[in-house]
């Protein structure tokens, strides 16, 4: 009798998966790597699950910007501007299109938005307004110019002429003649001589200058002229008060600039006076001042390269140069190209460019000083991509998602290939660099774990911005205006989270004639929630539903769940589903097989 060889038993071996690292796009990516992940998180690492319901705390019409401050939500819709949920009043915002996009920045109790420059205070309901400011004598009203001290005072004995008095008092003033520059004199009768007062002052009285334009401010006055009726010297010494001036003092109806008369002049029209601030496409506050940057061209066709910075505790004022601390500060800059964003970090106000940044190092303007780094920069139109993560600067160059910690940036973003980010928005929180990125004409929400260093995408939407609060990161909706609470902590939930993770190629590097008979995905379903595994082959061809299971119970179950894929050269498996899931493992049961696959 014969007998045939005894078959061998085929050996099976199990190679199980229990950490999940995220989006991986790249050839070499490994075990716990996907292709493509939604609304999936890093919360419960290593575990894969999925991200927290998130809750719509309201919709604006014409969204154009949001912002967290310590107490409550700022944010912009169209023209109007809303704090805590009511509409400021007296504030209203241009649509035109060259004024946009809107910036919010915090000052103290105040809240300023730009490019329109105006503000209002948080505290006071009634302190808001334009942080430029414009005053024009009406036309019949009259302005009158009086020599006088620092403080508004007049100066009281005072004699005009070519030579000086035959018998003065001690204090009495003279106004020198003699010479082309008149000069004011005081006499000592101590040292029996006229000494020059260096400093004159001019008060200029006009309904309502001095409320506009408070003590401290830098402003620019024209249209100052005396009557055509006045002697040739008083014409020139109130047209020499054109120009730029300090005010030292000021009521409401008055201020008092640097300027020597020899009488009282009254103007009937024509005066102007403003305060200006800069245009500026990227502002930030650091160390109690307001920063900003600015490239283009002044009314003159000059180009413009520089940095700004305002008085020190004054958003107000950006023209203030006494010799002090507190002045304001302009520096230009000479390296090439447009700014691109702006943020203060480690204590230094940092300007970007695609290839450049620009840190300011110094306590006043005396010791400023501007330290230029050649470097992977803020891409152009990614300038709200700049956030600060666990002390790390994160931003989107030219060639990726960089980090920054004060040396030199690196590439954080290897695993999205050779994808191009365009229009990034983002903010942070709980350790996590949110992103909203458009990549090939289509939005995404991408999440970055410093902890981890794992990227997952949530969804897709075009965030106008992000501003992290106390409690939670807000996030503003481009097309839909929904303002979200991206954890969850307020507003009205979502109903449903739809998730889904698929995997890059898996068993091509199955070799010595081994093959998968078998998945088992180990994971905790949630009431209510479902899981869905589908199975692709060989890159082409639909998805074939493997496994589908609802949990109707209305606890958490955890379960076993298997998946038989074909014998094929390779699969791509894709776990999709709605509702609340934790992932804990994934085994692959590999058998021996023969050289001919057989694939399908």
């Amino acid at each position: 009798m014969a007998y045939l060889p005894a078959l061998q038993k085929k050996k099976a071996q199990q190679v199980v998966t229990s950490a999940f690292r995220g989006i991986n796009r790249n050839a070499e990516a490994s075990d716990g790597e996907f292709a493509k992940t939604l609304n999936l998180s890093t919360r419960e690492y290593p575990l894969l699950c999925t991200r927290k319901q998130r809750g719509t705390i309201g919709t604006l019409m014409a969204p154009e910007g949001v912002a967290a401050r310590q107490e409550a939500l700022v944010w912009l819709d169209g023209e109007n501007v809303f704090y805590n949920g009511s509409q400021v009043s007296g504030i209203t915002l241009s649509t035109d299109a060259a004024m946009l996009p809107k910036r919010i920045v915090s000052f103290g109790a105040y809240v300023l938005i730009f490019p329109d420059k105006v503000y209002f205070n948080t505290i006071d309901p009634d302190d808001k307004g334009f942080i430029e400011g414009n005053f024009e004598l009406g036309a019949s009203a009259t302005a009158t110019y009086t020599m006088c001290r620092v403080d508004g005072s007049d100066y009281e004995n005072v004699t005009t002429g070519d030579t000086p008095p035959s018998s003065p008092d001690h204090g009495d003033y003279w106004i020198d003649t003699s010479e082309e520059t008149h000069k004011l004199m005081c006499y000592s009768a101590t040292y029996g001589s006229w000494n020059q007062i260096l400093t004159v002052y001019t008060r200029v009285e006009a309904t309502g200058i001095g409320a506009i334009f408070p003590a401290g401010d830098a402003i620019e006055i024209s249209g100052a002229e005396a009557p055509s009726g006045a002697s040739q010297t008083a014409q020139d010494q109130v047209a020499a008060l054109n120009g730029s001036h300090y005010v030292y003092t000021a009521t409401d109806d008055s201020i008092v600039i640097i300027g020597l008369l020899d009488q009282s002049v009254t103007q009937t029209g024509g005066l102007k006076a403003s305060r200006s601030v800069p245009d500026m496409e990227y502002i930030i506050e650091s160390e109690n001042r307001l920063w900003g940057c600015h490239y283009g061209t002044d009314e003159n066709g000059q180009t413009l390269n520089e940095i700004y910075a305002s008085k020190l505790g004054d958003f107000k004022n950006w023209r203030v140069y006494q010799g002090l601390s507190t002045d304001s500060y302009t520096v230009s800059i000479g390296s090439d190209g447009p700014w691109t964003g702006a943020i203060a970090y480690g204590g230094y106000p940092c300007f970007f460019k695609e290839k450049y940044l620009h840190k300011m190092y110094g306590s006043q303007p005396k010791n400023f000083q501007t330290m230029t780094t050649q470097l992977r920069g803020v891409k152009a139109g990614c300038g709200k991509s700049l956030a600060i993560v666990d002390g790390t600067l994160i931003y989107v160059s030219r060639t990726g998602v960089e980090a920054y910690d004060g040396s030199l940036p690196q590439c954080i973003s290897h695993n999205f290939g050779e994808a191009a980010f365009e229009d990034c928005t983002a903010g942070t929180f709980g350790g996590r660099y949110y992103l909203s990125a458009k990549e090939d004409d289509t939005w995404h929400i991408y999440t970055y774990d410093t902890r981890t260093a794992i990227w997952l995408e949530e969804d897709g939407f075009e965030a106008v911005d992000f501003t992290d609060g106390i409690n939670d990161l807000y996030a503003l909706n481009a097309d839909t205006g929904e303002i979200y609470a991206m954890l969850g902590t307020e507003g009205d939930m979502e109903e449903t989270v739809f998730w889904s993770a698929e995997t890059g190629l898996m068993t091509w590097e199955t070799v010595d004639h081994k093959f998968v008979t078998r998945y088992n995905i180990r994971a905790q379903i949630e009431g209510g929630s479902q899981v869905k595994a589908q199975i692709r082959y060989n890159s082409k061809g639909p998805w074939y539903d493997k496994m589908d299971l609802t949990n109707k119970a209305r606890t958490a179950r955890t379960l076993l769940m298997p998946v038989y894929p074909h014998r094929c050269d390779h699969l791509h498996m894709r776990l999709c589903g709605r509702g609340e899931i934790k992932i804990y493992s994934i085994a692959r049961i590999l058998t021996s097989g023969g050289d001919g696959q057989g694939a399908r």
